[in-house]
């Protein structure tokens, strides 16, 4: 989203969702998500100054005026308009994996003449989920439910959000719907997924969801179920459990 010459950085791409400066992200899945068929990111470090927090789009704005730096909705996205607030610090390489990491179950006591374990080791699905408010993960495991193919997993469910998620609220409708759910109304709703901000504060549709006795989990569930390709255990993910 920016180029590297003579002078600086400039903007090299499109207008800007939330202005027409240099576009940062502290989380690599997020940036990954720009430069397909690329192998390198850049490292750097900023000076955001006194950052406006934009509550909408703004197409190609310029810097508000009395600030730095813009911000996007979802805190994902750092906007730098001065070149000079950046210094450009490692090239990091990296390499796509090749699916989720495998428990192997130890060999040694216990194994067969062949050296495996008698046995079986968990598969994938037996394995509980990770921590659902693990931000690392949530961004990782968000963009790879993104890029994921359509499926139906949610067939048949009304699904709400609360809060703020790795992705917009219009963008997480737009996921779950790929995969089969419908967008819940005020009235019917199969459960909510909620923010952990907007759990712990008790908002409204928090509020609503216990008094129609509707489970509240985590975005983690709806990332999980698409990587998945199934529906799985709501009580894994559910805030009211584990937060």
């Amino acid at each position: 989203m920016c180029f590297v010459g003579e002078k600086g950085f400039t903007h090299r791409t499109d207008t800007g969702w939330y202005g027409k400066g240099v576009y940062f992200s502290e989380y690599p899945s997020y940036s990954m998500g720009y430069i397909s068929g690329a192998s390198q990111l850049l490292l750097c470090q900023v000076l955001p100054g006194k950052v406006f927090h934009c509550t909408n789009l703004i197409h190609g704005a310029e810097m508000k005026k009395g600030y730095d730096s813009h911000m996007s909705p979802d805190k994902k996205e750092l906007v730098v308009f001065n070149c000079h607030h950046i210094i450009p610090a490692y090239i990091v390489h990296y390499k796509d994996s090749k699916g989720d990491f495998k428990y192997k179950a130890p060999t040694g006591k216990g194994t067969s003449k062949g050296g495996t374990s008698s046995n079986k080791a968990s598969s994938d699905d037996n394995q509980p989920p990770d921590d659902i408010c693990d931000e690392t993960k949530l961004a990782e495991k968000g963009f790879l439910a993104l890029c994921a193919k359509t499926t139906k997993v949610f067939k048949g469910q009304q699904i709400t959000f609360s809060g703020i998620f790795q992705h917009t609220q219009a963008e997480m409708y737009q996921l779950v719907e790929k995969h089969g759910a419908k967008k819940g109304t005020a009235a019917s709703f199969s459960f909510l997924i909620a923010s952990l901000d907007e759990y712990s504060n008790g908002s409204s549709k928090c509020a609503q969801a216990n008094k129609k006795n509707v489970p509240i989990l985590g975005e983690m569930f709806v990332y999980d179920c698409i990587l998945k390709k199934k529906m799985l255990d709501q009580d894994d993910y559910n805030m009211d459990i584990l937060c």
